[in-house]
C-alpha cells in the first residue's frame, strides 16, 4: 500500500501544507510531512513531543544532505560547547561525583563529537567529489556552495 493513501487527503476546497522540504502537498493538520517526515503545522514547533522529532529532522537533514556553509557553522557553534563540557568533566577540570562525570561524558560529549564529525565528513566529502552542484530533490532553494 502506498504510504500516500493511508494518510487522508483534504478536500479540493481545503486549503494543503506544502512540505518545505520535498514539496508534497499535506492535510491541513498534519503536523509533519506523510512522505519525508520534515515537520509542516505550527504545532511542530512548539508542541514537547513534536518538537523533538522536529529536532531529529534537522540533525538527519544535517547529516544525509550537503550542508551549506553556514549549516556546518551553525552545527559547530550548537555542538563544540557540549562536546568541550562533557570532554573537561571525565578530566578533573570540573568537580563533579565520579559516578556522575562518565555517563555525561557518554551521554553528552561522545554524541555531540560524532555528530560533528559525520556533518563535517559529509561537507567535504560531498564538496570535493563535485556533487555540491547539484541540489538534491526539495531543496532547490538552498544555495550550493559554488553559489554562494
Amino acid at each position: 500500500m502506498d504510504e500516500r493513501e493511508s494518510v487522508p487527503q483534504p478536500q479540493d476546497d481545503e486549503e494543503r501544507l506544502v512540505c518545505p522540504a520535498c514539496l508534497e502537498l499535506n492535510h491541513p493538520e498534519a503536523c509533519f510531512c506523510a512522505v519525508c517526515a520534515a515537520p509542516v503545522g505550527w504545532f511542530a514547533t512548539i508542541g514537547p513531543y513534536e518538537r523533538v522529532f522536529a529536532y531529529g529532522f534537522m540533525y538527519r537533514r544535517a547529516i544525509a544532505v550537503q550542508p551549506c556553509r553556514i549549516v556546518l557553522i551553525t552545527m559547530w557553534l550548537i555542538c563544540l560547547p557540549y562536546v568541550i563540557a562533557g570532554a573537561l568533566v571525565p578530566l578533573g577540570s570540573v568537580e563533579c561525583e565520579p559516578a556522575i562525570s562518565v555517563p555525561l561524558f557518554l551521554c553528552v560529549a561522545i554524541p555531540h563529537a560524532v555528530l560533528l564529525y559525520r556533518v563535517t565528513k559529509t561537507y567535504l566529502v560531498r564538496r570535493r567529489s563535485g556533487a555540491a552542484s547539484v541540489a538534491p530533490s526539495g531543496d532547490e532553494g538552498t544555495p550550493t556552495d559554488e553559489q554562494q
